[in-house]
């Protein structure tokens, strides 16, 4: 199949909003920004979101794959410098109550230089080489001649894979299986999702998916505490659906976002106060956690923040509170700056030891049960201070970018961020087809999908890639195989 790149023109005009908007920022820069700091991330509002603009104006059917890295940099690490006062006010910079405050309580022109750096290195290999990428590339086909039953099929394979699995890791903790049954979850609401957004299948089929299993999957991400789980689901679908409907894509998007940014907090509280109740030994029912989300409302509306080292006083809007606290929940350009700042002087380079279960985290658990378990999150957050010494539980995000500079340093990172957007634009050629196929779509996307979310080390985030692909590619097979079998006509 010969694939076909869309050419734009008239770029001249979105690039130049692009500059304006750098501008902006640049000038509602925070004296604890640094000019010299400031000017090179403003700088990469460009690269971060010129994929957006290519695809938003481009024909095809493909995802945006490459669009939605560069928005996780921009929201993760290019706003948030400028949010500093926004955030802090006349407090100290620091992301947890009980960890270290930045040194200087300022985010120093290297550190802000090199982060923009390694942003700019990414961006420019991942943009510079996935054209190239696709013109040479053939997409997987996890399916030869996909079909609507065949598509459904496979759907409530998946769906089935999924809860089971999700069943076995509750009941034996077993982490790898949940990690391959995470996926299976996009490509078993995905399918009908897509089908019926292109009136393959009546939308009414959806119902059970959406009304029943949807928030059954929802109330299974609440009850973990992890946040994340909850919106994941929900905005892979979005992102399936930005290849029907761009703009009204784009308005749900926008909803999550929002319901994200305010939901934050009542969802923090809500899940420590479950926490708490287990710890405490106490048996928790339906109406607990209905209590427990009530009470979590009234504190986004009533307390002060609580991860302030100083507690201060509530914002007269509850609004601008719930969204100071999601704003410093996703600002990783503070761990780059105190990562920068604590490296290699007083804390020293990892040499590349978190890249380490890389060459074992593709072999399944059953083939290698010495097989070690992703626990860095602990250790990074007490090895640069983010959280006390004998905090043996609570776990800090490693993002891509900052795990890059805290092995290698500043040339070592610029190497490593090169490394992964060649490496993202290789499977972003592999499996975001342009054929327009929904089955091979679909699966190919939930591939994809959480790579965007650079927030974890990345070992954590795509040690299972290469057996995820296997894993799908032969359930996809089987189930090709078996519907040909059972439906392919009689000889005469």
């Amino acid at each position: 199949m010969k694939i076909t790149i869309p050419q734009y023109k008239g770029s001249a005009y979105p690039l130049l909003v692009l500059l304006m908007l750098a501008v902006a920022l640049i000038a509602v820069r925070p004296a604890r920004v640094e000019w010299g700091g400031a000017v090179c991330v403003a700088l990469t509002v460009p690269l971060c979101l010129w994929p957006l603009i290519q695809w938003w104006r481009g024909h095809d059917r493909s995802m945006p794959f490459i669009a939605a890295i560069g928005l996780f940099y921009l929201i993760w690490f290019v706003c948030q410098p400028f949010l500093t006062d926004f955030i802090w006010r006349d407090g100290a910079i620091r992301l947890y109550r009980d960890g270290m405050a930045l040194p200087g309580n300022q985010l120093g022109t290297d550190a802000m230089v090199a982060m923009a750096g390694g942003i700019a290195m990414l961006m420019i290999v991942l943009m510079g080489t996935a054209r190239w990428l696709n013109q040479r590339i053939r997409p997987v086909r996890f399916v030869g001649q996909p079909s609507v039953r065949l598509s459904i099929g496979l759907a409530v394979l998946a769906l089935t894979g999924h809860f089971g699995g999700m069943l076995v890791s509750s009941r034996l903790g077993i982490s790898s299986v949940e990690q391959l049954a995470n996926p299976l979850a996009f490509v078993g609401f995905g399918i009908p999702v897509f089908l019926a957004g292109s009136n393959q299948i009546k939308r009414w089929w959806l119902i059970p998916l959406l009304g029943v299993l949807l928030p059954l999957k929802i109330v299974m991400g609440m009850e973990s505490g992890n946040f994340i789980k909850v919106l994941m689901l929900p905005a892979f679908l979005v992102f399936l659906y930005l290849a029907l409907n761009r703009r009204q894509a784009v308005v749900l998007l926008t909803i999550i976002l929002v319901v994200g940014a305010v939901g934050y907090r009542p969802f923090r509280d809500f899940r420590d106060h479950v926490w708490f109740s287990k710890l405490s030994g106490k048996t928790l029912h339906p109406a607990d956690y209905l209590a427990s989300m009530k009470f979590g409302l009234n504190l986004t509306f009533s307390a002060p923040m609580q991860l302030e080292a100083a507690v201060v006083d509530a914002p007269r809007s509850p609004f601008l509170g719930s969204l100071r606290e999601t704003a410093k929940r996703v600002n990783a350009a503070v761990l780059f700056a105190q990562v920068h700042a604590l490296s290699p002087d007083t804390v020293p380079y990892w040499h590349g030891e978190t890249l380490r279960p890389l060459l074992t985290s593709f072999i399944p658990r059953f083939l290698y049960a010495q097989k070690p378990e992703e626990r860095l999150g602990n250790e990074f957050g007490r090895r640069y201070v983010f959280i006390p010494a004998d905090n043996m539980n609570m776990a800090v995000n490693l993002p891509w970018l900052v795990e890059a500079y805290a092995n290698f340093g500043l040339w070592g990172m610029l190497a490593t961020m090169s490394v992964v957007g060649l490496t993202l634009a290789g499977l972003n050629a592999l499996l975001n087809s342009l054929s327009g196929q929904p089955l091979n779509m679909v699966i190919g996307s939930s591939v994809l999908f959480p790579l965007i979310n650079q927030e974890s080390n990345i070992s954590l985030t795509c040690g299972n890639i290469v057996l995820l692909i296997a894993v799908l590619y032969v359930m996809a097979r089987s189930v090709e195989w078996g519907y040909k079998a059972l439906f392919r006509p009689a000889p005469d």
